[in-house]
């Protein structure tokens, strides 16, 4: 099957994104891998780590605050390994008309990169083309192929949980670090002026509910599997509105109660305020 490489750092500690894109390529037999440039400390060691990953293709989840970073980097391994590289995350969503213009990407994911990165994988795979794929845009000879987007899924909880093996088999610094994150929900209702989720809503306008949340049940059954398996003594929300829908919360809290009865050191860092 087809494997990719993420490049990433540990800004914010590792990527939720790519953890979840990563679990859901594994349960379709893909194989995925992930280097953290803090490890590297020359440009050309991680360059030789490359040429040794037998990778089809290499990923990076931008946001704003890494995309000079990640520029450098990108620009050099396209030069020199020749490999295609695809860019997503929320600084694409919003400024792909900017990346494109650099000539270090050659695809760049729109929006939720789930099953348009299944697609791709599943194309590079069966060495099909893949210039049709939706919420991808691809880089051409004569230019870039701009695809619609895909409708937003509804159901959350048919994604497996994230692959924080994928960070913390390989980095013990990550696997060790005590604050562990979560994600329940998708979306805002809100439209808050310095924030990226109006213009997310504006983009998705059409294609489906934007605010999402999974289950009560799938959020404890994470929880609970992440208790077992790693140090944990915080627990933090990285929800833009944990608190957004209080039927859910309370029905939540209900449940993980019966976690904290048996007074593991867990505490909540709710992100975020339901304002307007």
């Amino acid at each position: 099957m087809a494997k990719i490489l993420f490049i990433s750092d540990n800004y914010l500690n590792e990527s939720l994104g790519i953890m979840c894109l990563s679990a859901y390529l594994k349960t379709r037999s893909h194989q995925v891998d992930i280097a953290l440039l803090s490890e590297y400390k020359r440009i050309g060691d991680l360059l030789r780590f490359i040429q040794g990953a037998a990778c089809d293709i290499i990923g990076f989840s931008v946001m704003t605050p890494q995309v000079s970073a990640f520029r450098h980097v990108s620009k050099i391994i396209k030069e020199t390994t020749h490999h295609k590289i695809i860019w997503g995350g929320p600084h694409c969503t919003l400024m792909s008309d900017e990346i494109s213009e650099g000539g270090y990407v050659d695809i760049i994911c729109i929006g939720e990169g789930e099953e348009p990165l299944l697609e791709l994988m599943n194309r590079i795979d069966e060495r099909k083309e893949f210039d049709d794929i939706a919420n991808l845009r691809i880089k051409k000879k004569n230019g870039w192929v701009n695809n619609e987007l895909c409708n937003l899924e509804s159901d959350l909880d048919r994604y497996p949980f994230p692959d924080r093996a994928l960070y913390y088999d390989k980095y013990p610094f990550l696997r060790n670090f005590v604050l562990k994150r979560f994600v329940t929900m998708r979306g805002c209702p809100y439209d808050c002026f310095y924030c990226f989720a109006p213009n997310f809503k504006e983009i998705y306008k059409g294609k489906g509910e934007l605010v999402r949340r999974h289950s009560a049940e799938y959020i404890i059954a994470e929880i609970k599997s992440v208790i077992s398996r790693y140090p944990i003594k915080i627990l933090h929300f990285s929800d833009d509105t944990f608190n957004a829908d209080k039927d859910w919360v309370m029905n939540f809290l209900v449940s993980y109660k019966k976690i904290s009865a048996c007074h593991l050191p867990v505490i909540f860092l709710l992100w975020g305020l339901t304002r307007k």
